[in-house]
């Protein structure tokens, strides 16, 4: 596997990241008003929150994780070749990856499940309380983890074809 670039998830863009052309110019799967652009390979994703703090969790899971909690599931197929994949933000590709992960060569369906979207670290500005703790220093990874009230993904990963491709619970992207 030497050699071998990783397939990327660029996970934290918006609309304006992806491309000039519109939508019909394209020949890939997806759209930023669906939250998504793939072209089986990569995948970018459309995040609400501005100032892209995001907490993100990454699982490999046989079973079809639950959606009830979340806001909402996107289903896109991924096909691994490298055994590796990398989660990264448009600003940094080129630049070390965020995380990588290894996975087996082969299939995977890739749920992205979105909590609450648009509500970032610095939402309220006003609001210490959601930037920093009780003496103005701001939160650790841990405390972020801790706090629900962010938007947050959770990235699954489940060995196989979608039966379903795009948004298969919640909304569509809204501005």
């Amino acid at each position: 596997m030497h050699g071998r670039n990783p397939e990327i998830i660029p996970l934290l863009c918006n609309a304006e990241s992806f491309y000039s052309d519109s939508d019909e110019q394209r020949s890939d799967v997806g759209s930023y008003q669906q939250g998504y652009i793939t072209n089986g390979k990569t995948i970018c994703f459309v995040t609400s929150a501005q100032l892209h703090q995001h907490w993100v969790e990454i699982y490999h899971s046989e079973p079809v994780p639950e959606f009830e909690k979340a806001e909402r599931v996107i289903a896109l197929p991924l096909q691994v070749s490298s055994g590796k994949v990398s989660v990264s933000d448009l600003i940094n590709l080129g630049k070390p990856p965020t995380n990588t992960i290894k996975l087996n060569s082969g299939q995977y369906t890739l749920y992205l499940l979105a909590f609450n979207l648009g509500i970032d670290e610095y939402w309220e500005w006003e609001n210490s309380d959601s930037i920093s703790d009780e003496h103005g220093k701001p939160l650790t990874d841990e405390e972020l983890k801790a706090r629900l009230d962010f938007e947050r993904y959770k990235l699954v990963f489940v060995p196989g074809s979608p039966q379903v491709i795009g948004v298969v619970y919640g909304k569509e992207f809204q501005y």
